[in-house]
């Protein structure tokens, strides 16, 4: 399919292992990732991981990391703001967080969950908020009764990981939650988010955002 297109692309383009280094003072809170070319975002973010020593410590196989990568940045719309250099920004800021002190407090595996979920949280955002998408009855508003756009970002990036090959191995004893104690936890968790979204006038906003178009 067109992801594992995309896959074997970014791998040719970037030939194999190579990888850029990272551009200067990554570490610090003043690097902007708006001075970052589009071609070169996915390689920063690649990076992140590799500075964090992720995927060494979660044996995860570097060249399908890396497909990975490219493969989710490709998937971000050229939005006004829920675009490729917006991930990279949330990115970056969950790097200097988990460098900073989180890493002392999560496994290597939650570092790489949090890592990942900072690229990933708005993958394929269509530029228009949850207000609108249900106001429309768009087809994404058909599919997830609550939260289209959250749960759509969740879904493609578990496709996104599977179509890839892209598998963490857990020690055991990392894990020991069920897929149905995970599955409650996310559950508590949008309903925080949505009651929250009221609290502050209506989800995004009382406006449609509608950055595309």
């Amino acid at each position: 399919g067109d992801t594992a297109e995309m896959a074997a692309e970014a791998a040719a383009a970037h030939g194999g292992d190579t990888v850029r280094p990272p551009p200067p003072r990554v570490d610090s809170w003043d690097f902007d990732v708006c001075m970052l070319s589009k071609e070169h975002v996915a390689t920063f973010i690649f990076s992140l991981f590799e500075r964090l020593d992720l995927i060494a410590r979660c044996n995860v196989d570097r060249g399908r990391m890396f497909s990975f990568v490219a493969v989710v940045a490709a998937h971000y719309r050229d939005n006004a703001y829920h675009n490729l250099w917006h991930a990279a920004d949330v990115t970056h800021a969950t790097y200097l967080l988990l460098r900073a002190e989180l890493s002392k407090v999560f496994s290597p595996h939650e570092c790489f969950a949090l890592l990942t979920a900072a690229l990933c949280h708005d993958v394929d955002h269509l530029g228009v908020n949850n207000k609108f998408l249900y106001s429309v009855n768009a087809p994404l508003a058909s599919k997830f009764t609550t939260s289209a756009l959250e749960r759509h970002h969740c879904e493609l990036t578990e496709l996104m990981m599977h179509t890839l090959g892209l598998a963490v191995e857990w020690r055991e004893g990392d894990d020991t939650t069920t897929h149905e104690e995970r599955a409650n936890t996310a559950e508590r968790v949008d309903e925080r988010n949505m009651a929250r979204a009221e609290e502050c006038g209506g989800g995004e906003g009382e406006e449609w955002d509608r950055e595309a178009g």
